[in-house]
């Protein structure tokens, strides 16, 4: 017997303390590990090696079943017990089929834990042989050369000696239309391909909804099976799924050495319906780059010449530089997340390089980043470009406008500033809602319409101060301050010190007389 890892998995604090004290008498070699929920517990199995699992059903942020699914495909050698107060046949049955080695009811006498230890200790030491279901389980792991060497080769012995084969990645447009379609196409795939030889299916963890197969055969047998994957790609298409691909690629020799290669090479040839839209199937094998990234990207020199073109007016040049960026862009055939990362970048530094209000500049940013990475075709995107374009342009005219608007304002200030003026009055003055207005003038002067007026009565009356001996009071009211107290508390906050006080401090040109 030797010493292993236990985690025990358990929202209640009592439980776990209770199952902890049992287990350090029962098994004082074991290293024992405590998580309150499913999250908890992966977070832990990503940095530390556990070898067997305790948890409970039902618990908050992720239940016992999510928990034990994510972790047998992500840690298939490690074994798991499920513990729980319901004995219901419906959960037994589905943690069994997820892989759980045993389904405790609490409370668990001793007998029985030390009994379902001693089952996943032996299967610990003396694994069983794989079964379809956990080869298809296991996939991921095969595909990406992450299994154990043991479950390797016996995933080998399942597919076959032949040194033929392909991988098919199955992509629908956006979520499947229910699971139920998901479960019908992978049946279906699975007995297609199994007429040409071994073949298993599994669902992609990482790409959502995908199907990914894996099929030894004959190379003669390639036309037919070709035909086949067409067909499920058709059925899709009548189940909901109008932009579904299935991505192809093979090897005719080493077919299972070569298989994480042929994968990637599979799963790129699916992305890449996002250039050929009317195509169900596409071949791509897996020593061929012409899909992979090639960097024609847009340089910033483009941006800048888009800006220049906007600034300038002239929005024809513009729309016809971008078409000839986006048709280079389109030849290059990188992979469509570069495609939209490199379109969102050109995007980024057109919006720093024109003259807007930053409000306007990142708005505009946030409408490109939504609506170019939601793009599931380049003429959608192409198109989303060319109107984003337009977009910026339409910023900047009507920054222009309101430029040419508020330096009328400011003229209009600087000769009513003496007047009883308020937002409110401004804002009608030139038609537009307060608030707007407000914001606006803020954005493009760079401080609030009250603190400008309050700027611009300040230094005149300070003008008024140094070259004039008009008194406090007048100056004050010169300046739109009818009331001397208030005009004095105003300039004191202003400048740090009272009228008189800038008076005897400063140097001044007076005109000789002192005016009431």
């Amino acid at each position: 017997m030797g010493m292993y890892r236990l985690l025990i998995v358990d929202d209640e604090a009592g439980h776990r303390n209770g199952m902890s004290a049992l287990l350090r008498t029962l098994k004082p070699d074991y290293l024992l590990f405590e998580a309150e929920n499913g999250e908890d517990a992966l977070r832990l199995l990503s940095s530390v090696r556990i070898d067997l699992a305790l948890t409970d059903i039902r618990m908050p942020k992720m239940d016992g079943l999510s928990f034990i699914e994510r972790a047998k495909i992500a840690w298939p050698d490690m074994r798991i017990a499920a513990l729980s107060a319901y004995d219901r046949f419906d959960y037994a049955k589905r943690c069994v089929a997820l892989g759980a080695d045993d389904y405790l009811l609490k409370p668990v006498s001793t007998e029985e834990l030390l009994e379902c230890l001693r089952r996943m200790e032996s299967r610990l030491e003396t694994p069983a042989p794989l079964s379809l279901d956990t080869v298809e389980n296991h996939m991921y792991l095969f595909l990406t050369d992450d299994l154990p060497l043991r479950d390797r080769d016996e995933m080998r012995t399942l597919f076959g000696a032949g040194p033929s084969g392909f991988v098919a990645v199955t992509l629908p447009g956006g979520r499947w239309p229910s699971p139920e379609a998901r479960q019908a196409a992978q049946f279906d795939l699975r007995a297609q391909l199994k007429m040409f030889g071994p073949a298993a299916v599994s669902v992609s963890p990482v790409d959502e909804g995908a199907l990914v197969a894996v099929a030894t055969c004959e190379p003669a047998t390639w036309p037919s099976a070709r035909n086949a994957l067409a067909g499920v790609a058709r059925m899709l298409h009548n189940a909901g799924s109008p932009d579904c691909a299935v991505g192809v690629s093979w090897a005719n020799m080493d077919f299972l050495d070569r298989l994480p290669h042929v994968y990637n090479a599979a799963r790129t040839a699916a992305a890449m319906r996002f250039y050929e839209p009317t195509s169900a199937l596409i071949e791509l094998p897996p020593h061929q780059s012409v899909f992979i990234l090639r960097h024609s990207e847009l340089r910033a020199e483009t941006a800048r010449e888009l800006s220049a073109l906007l600034t300038s007016g002239n929005r024809d040049s513009a729309h016809g530089r971008l078409r000839e960026s986006l048709n280079a862009l389109r030849n290059s055939r990188m992979l469509p997340s570069r495609y939209k990362e490199t379109l969102l970048y050109l995007f980024l530094n057109l919006f720093s390089g024109l003259p807007l209000a930053k409000a306007d500049a990142h708005a505009a940013l946030a409408q490109a980043d939504s609506a170019l990475l939601e793009c599931n075709s380049v003429d959608e995107a192409e198109r989303t470009a060319l109107h984003l374009l337009d977009a910026a342009a339409d910023a900047l005219s009507g920054r222009k406008a309101r430029d040419g608007v508020f330096g009328e304002a400011l003229a209009w200030l600087q000769a009513h500033y003496h007047q009883d003026v308020t937002l409110s009055a401004a804002a009608a003055k030139f038609h537009y809602n307060p608030t707007y207005f407000s914001e606006q003038f803020k954005a493009i002067v760079g401080m609030t319409f009250s603190d400008y007026l309050t700027a611009l009565r300040m230094a005149r009356a300070a003008k008024l101060l140094r070259e004039t001996r008009h008194y406090a009071a007048a100056v004050g009211r010169r300046v739109g301050y009818p009331n001397a107290a208030t005009f004095t508390k105003t300039f004191k906050k202003h400048y740090g010190i009272t009228p008189d006080q800038y008076r005897r401090n400063t140097p001044v040109e007076q005109d000789g007389a002192y005016h009431g």
